[in-house]
């Protein structure tokens, strides 16, 4: 079982995710016992031209325990490679793809501002694999998030068969909610809604909405902070993200602590939230979760987090042709 790239969502199947949630966690046993899976004689490239920690590092420890070898790893691309002088994507993958003595055994890692880029690496990288570590914003992906969600819910809610996920934040620009919106209708057949909850100005954008309508997927959007409450005690899956300053505009700047509280997780509006639902975030967060949630048992962000690195081990071990 293999696939080439991971570049987007949609081309997992259920079985194919039952697969890798399975081999996670194996990986994820075989971690506490010392005992991991090797592939030895298998490179990585990890190319990142925007800021990571949690990518970039789990990708990291993933190569690391499974005895590949790291043979370049930069999270300051767009400062330090050939880019800055001009060069395209095409030919920097080529460079890359042409040091490999065996091209197919070689993984690049790649996160960029442009949505497409992991593509367009793709278009030129021969048999070597890409595997998109987020790309892009308003229009991209960001797909290993996005499985490494749906594997963990596998994992510590597996009961869960017809779920409504509640998806929070700047749904706009966050690639992870693009993601997931995709891969949740994969995941769980049985999909009963999707709830996006954000400020009116940082809604999900219209692409999503005609492919969930198109898939028969019910979805609701709610931009009133007052109705915030009632969404909660519908909610299976809480999935926050942080208002991303970053991508916001000048008025919208203007209004960022605001908008950071608009829907804010706190002691008080988890009280809405059923006892059996599970809260998950990609982090980094800023306002929209306050700490005194985090020892609440339904706070699972930071468990979300730390299964990253078995289903990196998984993932690489799918491009690989080697699940």
């Amino acid at each position: 079982m293999s696939h080439q790239h991971i570049l987007e969502t949609q081309g997992f199947e259920p079985g194919l995710l039952r697969a890798l949630s399975a081999r996670a966690q194996a990986h994820e046993r075989d971690l506490v016992r010392g005992t991991n899976t090797r592939i030895r004689g298998l490179s990585a490239v990890n190319l990142f031209y925007q800021p990571s920690t949690r990518t970039h590092a789990s990708f990291r420890w993933a190569e690391t325990v499974m005895g590949m070898t790291i043979v370049y790893d930069t999270e300051h691309a767009g400062e330090t490679s050939s880019e800055v002088k001009g060069e395209s994507l095409a030919d920097t993958i080529r460079i890359h793809t042409g040091y490999a003595p065996i091209p197919s055994h070689l993984v690049v890692v790649v996160r960029h501002t442009l949505a497409g880029a992991a593509e367009e690496f793709a278009a030129h990288s021969g048999e070597t694999h890409i595997i998109n570590a987020g790309c892009g914003k308003s229009s991209g992906q960001h797909p290993t998030q996005s499985l490494l969600d749906v594997l963990f819910l596998f994992k510590v809610r597996p009961r869960l068969a017809e779920p409504t996920i509640t998806m929070v934040g700047d749904l706009r620009n966050g690639r992870t909610a693009r993601s997931l919106s995709y891969l949740a209708r994969k995941a769980y057949p049985g999909l009963k809604k999707i709830n996006f909850v954000s400020p009116s100005s940082l809604a999900m954008m219209q692409d999503i909405k005609e492919h969930l309508t198109a898939h028969s997927v019910p979805f609701s959007e709610v931009t009133n902070s007052e109705e915030f409450p009632d969404v909660l005690r519908q909610t299976d899956v809480l999935y926050m993200t942080r208002i991303q300053k970053e991508d916001l505009g000048g008025e919208e700047r203007e209004k960022f602590e605001e908008l950071q509280v608009a829907f804010q997780l706190n002691s008080e509006s988890i009280q809405h939230l059923p006892s059996d639902a599970a809260i998950l975030h990609p982090l980094p967060r800023n306002k929209e979760i306050l700490p005194e949630v985090d020892s609440d048992p339904r706070a699972l962000y930071f468990k979300q987090a730390k299964y990253a690195i078995p289903v990196r081990m998984a993932t690489l071990e799918l491009v690989f042709g080697k699940l």
